[in-house]
């Protein structure tokens, strides 16, 4: 979804997007952390973690959130 929101012009390289996410394990989303689109080494596209107070997740991929945490309920651009 993000290279296909890049490629139309819907989000850029720095845009910030924002997660909705489930932080205590309860089955459902309860807290907001936003990211901005960055690109990687090679060129992808990708999410970064950036203003959230938790130093545990700040500043890591979308991916890297997801391996961990598995609880993205929704991603708003």
């Amino acid at each position: 979804f993000l290279t296909e929101s890049f490629n139309v012009g819907r989000v850029r390289e720095g845009s910030v997007v924002q997660l909705y996410v489930d932080t205590d394990g309860k089955g459902g989303a309860n807290h907001y952390i936003t990211a901005k689109v960055v690109k990687d080494w090679n060129g992808k596209l990708d999410l970064r973690i950036f203003d959230h107070t938790d130093r545990e997740i700040r500043n890591k991929s979308l991916l890297e959130y997801y391996k961990k945490n598995k609880a993205i309920h929704r991603i708003m651009l």
